[in-house]
């Protein structure tokens, strides 16, 4: 998600440099695009307070830290089947949160 994120916000400057380029781009696409992004990062911190602290842990360390499965477990003392489960719940809860504060955003 973190990347994802941050390939969206390279994609926004990049078309905002065009913008300075040719001057005929569309600028309300340019807006538009802009307010997305920045309700796409505003949702992101909300989920990521509805984590609980292991969950906030395991999710640092494989996106933010990349550590590999094995780095995780002996790091946090647990099962190679305890991690599995943990990610399988922190991403059935991002995906439910993400679906039903998603519709908050739709403008009108």
């Amino acid at each position: 998600p973190e990347d994802l994120i941050k390939e969206k916000e390279l994609n926004y400057y990049i078309k905002s440099s065009i913008l300075d380029e040719d001057k005929s781009l569309d600028y309300d696409m340019l807006v538009k695009e802009k307010r997305r992004l920045e309700q796409q990062i505003y949702l992101r911190d909300i989920l990521y307070k509805l984590l609980s602290d292991d969950e906030k842990i395991i999710f640092e360390y494989k996106f933010e830290k990349r550590y590999s499965v094995y780095e995780t477990v002996e790091d946090m003392f647990i099962s190679e089947s305890s991690y599995y489960r943990r990610l399988k719940k922190i991403y059935d809860k991002l995906i439910k949160y993400y679906d039903s504060f998603e519709g908050l955003f739709i403008e009108k």
